[in-house]
């Protein structure tokens, strides 16, 4: 069976795109969620690098995205209040990149004739979601977008990281008794 060479060029330019758009994405993502794996085993084991490096081999590292955000989340909101109301939409923006990451882990790029056909300048990721099957259009414009917020996330969560390491001259108040102390 031959392919019609305009279905081809469109298969190509998709894929292209699917490719820059899922590695650019996926990529940035990895970063902050080592970023998670080492904060979180910092923060139970400063003082010791193998103790550390073992709460990362042996447990942090099987452990999926969504529960290290809820277990660093937990650590902030019980230890570093401050730094929540100092980042109200870090949690939120979190969520978001959280959900574009499965949804882009988790999907198929459409090149479904029927879609090709459509000489679509977008790109269409398939999915299912509750036994159906759903689909995802990402424009050149949206796709710049998504790359900027998980960006903007990694750019906010170093942020979060100095100040709760205690760098940068930070000092945090103590949620309990409005006391200075050092993270």
């Amino acid at each position: 069976m031959d392919f019609d060479p305009v279905i081809e060029e469109y298969v190509n330019r998709h894929s292209e795109l699917d490719q820059r758009f899922r590695g650019m994405y996926l990529y940035q993502v990895s970063i902050i969620e080592s970023y998670l794996d080492g904060t979180i085993a910092y923060w139970f084991f400063s003082t010791d690098v193998q103790k550390r490096e073992a709460l990362v081999g042996y447990v942090i590292s099987d452990i999926n995205f969504n529960q290290k955000i809820k277990l660093f989340f937990k650590i902030l909101k019980n230890h570093y209040a401050e730094l929540l109301k100092q980042f109200p939409k870090l949690s939120d923006d979190f969520e978001k990149v959280r959900n574009l990451r499965n949804t882009l882990a988790h999907s198929m790029l459409d090149t479904s004739l029927d879609y090709l056909k459509t000489k679509p300048k977008d790109i269409r990721f398939q999915f299912y979601k509750n036994g159906k099957m759903e689909y995802q259009i990402f424009s050149d414009e949206l796709i710049k977008n998504k790359i900027k917020e998980v960006s903007d996330l990694f750019h906010q969560l170093s942020r979060v990281l100095t100040l709760m390491s205690g760098n940068d001259n930070f000092l945090v108040k103590d949620a309990k008794n409005d006391t200075q102390k050092t993270p």
